[in-house]
């Protein structure tokens, strides 16, 4: 092996060191052993970080999950990310909006049904007492049944649909942070 380098006045000057005085001295075993050496820490180092990163989004989405199952709808922006777990987070956001805005319609279509109920039950002793009103008495309690059904009907449809979606949210968290342990 050898190098050379010209100088400013143009002379050239050479070294040159033999295979096996380089190997003898065990320069190269050494240069080797110090390079993997490095290279093994710098990708520990990086996969650390990457570890952390993806780590802690998804323990941020978790406790939110625990969060939600426990009955908490507050509105609460989990992270902001421009990644997949960004997507998943944001999605996860969508999904309480959601779930709050179906709680919200049940508990109104409750109490429009106990209002109907309430109606009907008030209105049939003056539909009784009254010829006059008892066919308009029993048009609105057929009305009251009507809208008390369309409302059952909606709230088994958003109670199916809040399901669906608690499923499928639970589904990507549990494989995300099985991903990450892996």
């Amino acid at each position: 092996m050898f190098s050379w380098r010209k100088l400013s006045d143009g002379t050239v000057w050479i070294a040159a060191v033999s295979n096996a005085d380089l190997y003898a001295r065990g320069t190269v075993r050494r240069s080797c052993c110090i390079a993997v050496g490095m290279s093994v820490l710098f990708a520990l180092i990086v996969a650390y970080f990457m570890a952390r990163d993806v780590s802690t989004p998804v323990a941020i989405l978790q406790a939110r999950a625990e969060r939600l199952a426990s009955g908490d709808l507050r509105q609460i922006s989990t992270f902001e990310s421009e990644d997949e777990l960004g997507d998943l987070a944001r999605s996860f956001d969508g999904m309480v909006a959601r779930c709050a805005t179906t709680l919200l319609r049940v508990a109104s279509s409750a109490g429009r049904a106990r209002g109907a109920r309430e109606r009907a039950r008030t209105g049939v002793p003056h539909a009784l007492g009254r010829d006059d009103r008892t066919g308009a008495g029993h048009a609105a309690r057929a009305e009251s049944m009507e809208q008390i059904q369309r409302a059952g009907v909606g709230i088994a449809q958003s109670s199916s649909a809040l399901n669906e979606s608690i499923e499928e949210s639970s589904s990507s968290i549990s494989s995300s942070a099985r991903r990450v342990r892996n």
